[in-house]
């Protein structure tokens, strides 16, 4: 800020004092315009919210009134209407009841039929839920013998352990390799890159145990996992026996 504009703002924020004199010299009255004017100032910026507050609580009651004389001429209308309105309903209902209670001859033959059919579907009913019922207690008792498919998350491939977990809708996710001889996770490396393509290699920091692949690691892992869901979707349940013969390394 530079000087002019500092001098500006001190001149305008200054107090203005105003005296009057008597005849002897003497002050008789002392007084600040400034601060006189802010107070003016004061008065009618409160006179103007407090108007705007007024104005606004009118405002409300006229709302209130409107709204009562709206909800009285519905009510009004709903006296006018309703008493015939129940009276229709009430006499339909009176009409389907005595239409049900009403007796109408119907043969024996008809008769014979529809109790018949009754009750075909009263045991059909009852051999569906007892059926239900067994199904249901049939996984509970052999479910400490019979594994889960969701328990298959080991397996071997190209004398490589590899564990993995499931997602939602089975999806596989976490699958990692680990050695054959000490379980140890493996890290795979870039082994070579020559004409026939690129390789992975699978050595054990551990003990040493070394496997070469062919392709990258997620060619690898692309295909370990097309293997797994092959196992899932078998017929012959190959996961099963997986589960049977690497079942321990899970433990």
């Amino acid at each position: 800020m530079s000087f002019e504009s500092d001098l500006r703002v001190l001149e305008e924020n200054r107090p203005c004092f105003v005296a009057d004199y008597g005849r002897s010299g003497a002050i008789l009255n002392f007084k600040n315009e400034r601060a006189n004017d802010a107070a003016q100032a004061s008065i009618r910026e409160y006179q103007r919210i407090k108007l705007r507050t007024v104005m606004a609580e009118h405002e409300s009651i006229w709302r209130k009134v409107i709204a009562g004389v709206f909800t009285a001429g519905i009510i009004a209308v709903l006296g006018w209407f309703l008493p015939g309105l129940l009276t229709v309903v009430a006499k339909f209902l009176l009409t389907i009841w005595r239409r049900c209670i009403h007796l109408v001859g119907v043969p024996a033959w008809l008769l014979t039929l529809l109790l018949l059919y009754v009750g075909t579907s009263l045991i059909r009913a009852y051999l569906r839920h007892r059926s239900r019922i067994r199904q249901k207690s049939q996984p509970s008792d052999d479910s400490p013998d019979e594994p889960d498919w969701r328990d298959y998350t080991c397996n071997v491939f190209h004398e490589i352990v590899w564990r993995w977990s499931y997602a939602s809708r089975g999806r596989l996710f976490h699958l990692l390799p680990f050695c054959f001889k000490c379980d140890t996770q493996i890290h795979p490396k870039i082994g070579s890159i020559g004409p026939l393509g690129e390789k992975t290699d699978y050595t054990c920091d551990h003990c040493g145990n070394q496997v070469l692949l062919d392709g990258s690691h997620e060619q690898v892992l692309g295909w370990i996992s097309r293997q797994i869901q092959r196992k899932l979707r078998s017929p012959s349940k190959e996961w099963k026996t997986a589960i049977k013969t690497h079942g321990w390394r899970n433990k």
